[in-house]
């Protein structure tokens, strides 16, 4: 069994015990054997902006052999992001988290990227951004995953998605400053470039290096996007509990 952790709401953050306690929970109750198998038997993937809060309790999955890794979020979204961390804070409990269970087990994401009206935040200063945090992670990273932000209903009026111009300009951006040093994917994106590759955020072949055996690496999640590629996972996370309150969300 693959859990999602989550893409509705930041579980690491602010439920990180709770958390731990619901994955040991799922898995015993999917444990087909008394005897614990030396292979892992269930992967989790922790969405999250702070992962600082569940770090202390990660030795609870590797003690009863489930295996993990973490998608996280660098944004430096000051005006649309109100309760995230500052930028060097987080940039610590990166190192902290790659420290404690590789960074071969961290998925950088630059996601969403998005345009301010109100306050004004420009396309080339969003993007800019983005280059000094990849600067930043360049010692230890080797794949960065973006995506730019969706329309829907809730929309808020001081943001906006890109156009189609801006899309190229973006990707031209990324491809010319950021891919020399890092491997560039996009999440759930109609991107065509040479140096762009489609991503998948829940990753079966990623488990399967792990020590999980997946049954076909290629299934797709028919629940999610159509261009999301990520292998069918169970979400734990719940709507509206997050406490980032960043503006953007489509899970608030």
């Amino acid at each position: 069994m693959i859990i999602s952790a989550s893409r509705r709401t930041d579980l690491p953050a602010f439920f990180p015990e709770q958390t731990i306690k619901e994955i040991l929970k799922l898995c015993k109750s999917e444990q087909t054997s008394i005897i614990p198998s030396p292979t892992p038997q269930h992967g989790v993937v922790f969405w999250t902006k702070n992962p600082a809060p569940i770090i202390p309790y990660l030795h609870l999955l590797d003690k009863n052999n489930i295996v993990y890794y973490f998608q996280f979020t660098f944004n430096d979204y000051k005006e649309f992001e109100p309760n995230v961390p500052p930028l060097f804070p987080r940039l610590v409990s990166y190192a902290r988290l790659g420290n404690t269970i590789g960074f071969d087990k961290i998925k950088i994401r630059f996601d969403p990227i998005l345009v301010g009206i109100e306050p004004s935040l420009p396309l080339q200063e969003v993007l800019n951004r983005y280059y000094n945090i990849s600067h930043l992670l360049r010692k230890d990273t080797k794949d960065i995953t973006f995506s730019f932000v969706d329309y829907y209903s809730k929309m808020p009026k001081t943001i906006r998605t890109l156009t189609t111009d801006e899309i190229t300009f973006a990707v031209n951006y990324l491809v010319k400053k950021i891919s020399p040093r890092f491997q560039l994917y996009t999440c759930a994106e109609s991107v065509n470039h040479d140096k762009i590759l489609r991503g998948k955020c829940i990753d079966a072949e990623m488990f399967t290096r792990m020590g999980m055996k997946l049954d076909d690496v290629d299934s797709k999640d028919k629940t999610q996007r159509l261009l999301c590629k990520c292998y069918p996972s169970k979400d734990i996370g719940e709507y509206h509990t997050c406490k980032h309150n960043c503006i953007y969300c489509y899970a608030k």
